[in-house]
């Protein structure tokens, strides 16, 4: 939670319970505000970020995101985190799932939360059949469920070797390696773990191409077939707070110099967790941004990532 820890002081102040919202039960408004189509039924981004959330679910202070939406490969489903202050503060998985009338149902906690521990930042396989999801319960920090007509099942954990001081974000690719952030002793970097025979391998450093030795590199997000990777940094040269950088993967196995994405991405606030959707079509991010009162996703058109190829042949 590095990248909240400035916005908890500025809160607390003025937010004095956790469910400050129209709804108790389930925080961020009215959640009975009917949304309907591919996205939640938000009109299509261009290439300027805009908020991506609904009315309905932007954050009030007393909640705000810290996950970008993650849908499902057929659209069907979304799974976002919520961030939500209290005592304790916690960190809670919400999922929505599009009927067949297109309609989307209303945000409810996965039933699969944990009591005990926080559960948070979720990542859908490439073929839909499982979710990944970080928790801070006792047997693990990797789970996976599944989903059928019955609903979702049980979780089970993944066991990768060597892990300590996990993030909170992390990418799965097509074959189901893991990209995550992880504490080095100094700082936070970028580890891969690939899935060898049914196991998870020991937790590799992307080395000096992709982390710095004193500064922080983190919320991985790793294109499913590896051809890009596009994290956050708090490294000099930024905009501010902590800055979205893109590398892209040589044809030797190495990683070009990792590139500010720029503005209007990047600005004075934190601007993290990046996230681009199943289909490609769309890059989303969170930020703070003008009259947001929390962390909130933002997206805009993929045509950025082609647009930072192209300028790094140049």
């Amino acid at each position: 939670m590095k990248y909240f820890i400035i916005l908890e002081l500025y809160f607390a102040s003025f937010f004095l319970h956790p469910y400050c919202t129209s709804n108790p039960t389930e925080p961020g408004g009215d959640q009975r505000v009917t949304l309907t189509g591919a996205y939640l039924g938000q009109e299509p981004p261009g290439l300027e970020p805009i908020r991506f959330t609904p009315d309905n679910l932007v954050p009030d202070g007393s909640w705000w995101w810290i996950s970008p939406p993650k849908f499902s490969p057929d659209g069907r489903d979304m799974v976002f985190t919520k961030y939500v202050r209290g005592n304790p503060d916690k960190k809670h998985l919400y999922t929505m799932e599009r009927m067949e009338n297109d309609a989307w149902t209303i945000p409810r906690e996965v039933p699969f939360g944990s009591d005990t521990g926080d559960d948070c930042h979720a990542a859908f396989s490439m073929d839909g059949s499982k979710l990944f999801f970080l928790s801070h319960r006792q047997d693990g920090s990797f789970f996976t469920v599944t989903k059928d007509e019955g609903g979702w099942s049980n979780p089970l954990p993944l066991t990768i070797p060597s892990l300590s001081g996990v993030g909170n974000q992390f990418s799965v690719t097509r074959d189901e390696a893991i990209y995550f952030e992880m504490s080095s002793g100094t700082a936070d970097d970028i580890y891969r773990s690939k899935l060898v025979d049914g196991q998870y391998s020991e937790p590799e450093n992307l080395g000096i191409s992709i982390n710095t030795e004193s500064y922080e590199e983190y919320a991985p997000f790793i294109d499913p077939d590896e051809e890009y990777l596009i994290f956050a940094s708090n490294r000099p040269g930024g905009f501010g707070g902590n800055d979205l950088y893109i590398s892209f993967h040589n044809a030797d196995g190495t990683w070009t110099s990792p590139r500010n994405m720029g503005n209007p991405i990047n600005s004075e606030a934190g601007d993290t967790i990046p996230y681009v959707s199943p289909d490609g079509n769309y890059f989303f991010f969170i930020t703070m941004r003008t009259d947001d009162q929390g962390y909130a996703p933002y997206w805009m058109d993929s045509q950025i990532i082609d647009a930072c190829r192209s300028d790094l042949q140049r």
